[in-house]
């Protein structure tokens, strides 16, 4: 039986956000007791464009699916703060989705979700999922995409959901705008959390 690892491809963030966001991470954790919070070494900044799993026989063509997206990139892709969210422990930064977000994100499932064969993951939270979310599930391998897909950073999660909209309003964000030039791939683990740079990929700019 072939093994399915969950794959998540990536906008990679400038090394400037990314250090902005591992601080921003370490600080806000400090006020609970959480699941995770981004350090840089064992959990990446990263935002996620498509990340469902995938079996291991068709990892070299997933590598080469990335990187021909990122060679027919022929400029950065523009992320403007859209402001901080929480929902079930998670304080993510939310980024702005344009039309051409949408675009990019459509040409990544057209690519990419075909290699994963139809296998769908098993949630243990899918009792709580909208029908739009469940459908996603069966024919993208993911809940969140096409109109469900947001841009954004996840910075941690707090172990008790109260806690995060308990001392998120205190998260100042401030870097309204920034580029990406990179897409890349990680290995997942649990929470949404990307453990592993697997490739990076930069654009043909």
């Amino acid at each position: 039986m072939d093994e399915f690892i969950r794959l998540n491809a990536v906008f990679q963030p400038p090394k400037e956000v990314e250090e902005y966001a591992i601080r921003k991470s370490q600080e806000f954790a400090k006020h609970g007791d959480a699941y995770f919070a981004l350090d840089g070494n064992e959990y990446f900044p990263h935002i996620t464009i498509y990340s469902p799993e995938f079996p291991k026989h068709n990892f070299e063509k997933f590598f080469s699916a990335v990187q021909g997206i990122a060679d027919h990139c022929r400029k950065p892709f523009v992320l403007d703060y859209d402001g901080i969210e929480t929902m079930r422990g998670f304080v993510v930064a939310n980024f702005k989705k344009t039309a051409e977000h949408d675009r990019f994100h459509a040409l990544v499932l057209e690519k990419l979700n075909p290699l994963r064969e139809g296998h769908v993951r098993k949630l243990s939270t899918q009792s709580n999922y909208t029908g739009e979310q469940i459908r996603n599930e069966k024919e993208f391998g993911h809940h969140n995409v096409f109109s469900l897909y947001h841009p954004h950073i996840t910075l941690l999660r707090f172990k008790d959901p109260e806690d995060a909209p308990r001392h998120a309003p205190a998260i100042v964000w401030d870097i309204p705008q920034f580029s990406v030039s990179k897409l890349a791939i990680y290995e997942m683990g649990e929470h949404g959390t990307c453990r592993k740079q697997i490739q990076e990929f930069p654009m043909n700019i």
